[in-house]
């Protein structure tokens, strides 16, 4: 039988490439925060390949020096 997550809390530092972002969040609310452009423009091809691979509904609002945009992802 398979269960699907609720709820999640998130606090992870990631690093890939020479890049980093930081993910937070809890429930099915989450922010991606970079700390650089280059940063940004190296995750989010990424990131928008895999946002419908998630089997539940969550949003995630994406943020470069408080400019930002929510994006919903999953089913």
């Amino acid at each position: 039988m398979k269960h699907t997550l609720r709820a999640l809390d998130v606090d992870l530092q990631i690093e890939h490439g020479g890049h980093d972002l930081k993910l937070t969040g809890s429930g099915m609310r989450f922010v991606a925060r970079f700390p650089t452009l280059l940063s940004t423009v190296h995750f989010v091809p990424i990131f928008w390949s895999v946002r419908k691979s998630l089997t539940c509904e969550a949003y995630v609002r994406i943020e470069w020096r408080g400019l930002g945009i929510a994006i919903r992802v999953g089913a």
